[in-house]
């Protein structure tokens, strides 16, 4: 099969996150292969660390002039995935976190994506859901998968909790974060950035609506 010969999956997931982490064991289980990533609590570092990416801050994240500490853990957890991934022998990343559940057509899909060669592309698959303001244009739901070909895109997609890409532009994201700090899901930005040639989107995972378990929420209040 596609997907397992060639898709490295990796779940994000802070290590005392125990029923999120139960969760997508049953989620996934049955399915695919795949293997935790100890995501860092950035509550946990130290300040001379923090500060070190408060100066390189870039985007979204330098626009209003901070970083929460959860929020860099994420954008540091994404960066380890990225250097882990390319000391594989894999060609396409599939990265998870564990509030994500399977909506259907999962293999149908990713194997659309990979077969089609969106090699190029930042591979969106759902996560839309429970946002404050509207994120996604409307017509993002009318086709198994659409295809966004501009990295403008980017600006109208948030979260990082269920995305594929290839090798490549895995390289190029990972030497941007090496360089920059932006927050993981300023996709517009690390897009534009990172010379990619635009997006594509489906939703084959959804994620909950109740925000009130998310560390990084609760921060940004």
């Amino acid at each position: 099969m596609i997907v397992e010969d060639t898709v490295l999956v990796k779940v994000i997931s802070l290590k005392d996150e125990i029923e999120k982490r139960q969760h997508i064991i049953n989620e996934l289980k049955e399915v695919m292969n795949f293997s935790f990533f100890d995501a860092i609590d950035g509550r946990d570092l130290l300040s001379m660390k923090y500060f070190k990416y408060l100066r390189r801050l870039r985007g979204r994240a330098k626009n209003r002039g901070y970083i929460t500490p959860s929020e860099l853990g994420c954008t540091l957890s994404h960066f380890s995935v990225y250097r882990d991934f390319l000391n594989s022998d894999k060609e396409w990343l599939l990265v998870l976190e564990d509030d994500v559940t399977i909506n259907s057509n999962l293999f149908f899909l990713l194997e659309s994506i990979i077969n089609q060669n969106y090699s190029d592309y930042i591979n969106i698959l759902g996560g839309q859901e429970g946002l404050k303001r509207p994120r996604v244009l409307e017509f993002l739901f009318r086709e198994n998968i659409k295809i966004l070909n501009s990295p403008f895109y980017g600006f109208f997609l948030y979260r990082t909790c269920s995305y594929l890409v290839s090798r490549a532009v895995v390289e190029r994201l990972y030497h941007v974060h090496k360089k920059f700090c932006y927050l993981a899901d300023d996709w517009g930005n690390l897009a534009i950035q990172s010379s990619i040639k635009g997006f594509t989107y489906c939703k084959i995972f959804s994620h909950s609506e109740d925000l009130s378990n998310s560390r990084i929420e609760c921060e940004r209040k």
